[in-house]
């Protein structure tokens, strides 16, 4: 396996593609257009655009030659810090936030303990909305929906954003690799 990681900004394509939010005609307009891949690892490179497009198997096929370039913990770690700063600025996204903390976390993480089972159980309890319900809510509405638990939200997320920027939180990274539960940014 090669231990040569890509620059994040490459790698972010590529965990677009993995998670569906990069469709394959766009993933491959960007490998046609962008030299800086072709110029780090060429070989990759032209195993990559050899691959049919449209294949079943193509996101399967792209990961068996890029894995080893792949950044997986440094990719869990940008998308948690997104969704902390969501909940911290309390934004429209941040009740989706909070059900994605919970999704992914829930008993898995002691540092996400207090939002995954305080905040996000209560949520996805139906304390607060009914499943069907909750989908057919627009972000303010969801935002309204939690607004009882703001404050303790906040603070639970600068809380865990602090120990995150001071590398005192170590990601696993087998969030963001394809076939797991994927931490997917809400938006």
């Amino acid at each position: 396996m090669n231990t040569k990681i890509i620059p994040f900004e490459i790698q972010e394509r590529f965990f677009n593609l993995f998670e569906g939010t990069l469709s394959r005609h766009d993933f491959e307009q960007w490998l046609y257009t962008d030299v800086l891949l072709e110029s780090l690892v060429k070989h990759v490179y032209l195993d990559l655009i050899a691959l049919d497009f449209k294949s079943r198997n193509f996101n399967e096929e792209v990961l068996e030659l890029i894995t080893g370039y792949l950044d997986y913990p440094e990719c869990d770690r940008r998308k948690l810090t997104k969704i902390l700063q969501s909940l911290i600025a309390l934004d429209d996204t941040y009740p989706e936030s909070l059900k994605i903390i919970y999704d992914v976390s829930f008993g898995r993480y002691e540092f996400l303990s207090a939002l995954d089972t305080v905040y996000g159980l209560a949520i996805e309890d139906g304390l607060y909305y009914q499943r069907a319900e909750w989908k057919t809510k627009s972000g303010p509405e969801r935002v309204q929906r939690v607004s009882v638990f703001q404050d303790g939200i906040r603070r639970e997320a600068e809380a865990i954003l602090a120990k995150l920027e001071r590398d005192e939180i170590t990601l696993p990274g087998h969030l963001s690799k394809p076939g797991s539960h994927l931490l997917i940014l809400p938006g």
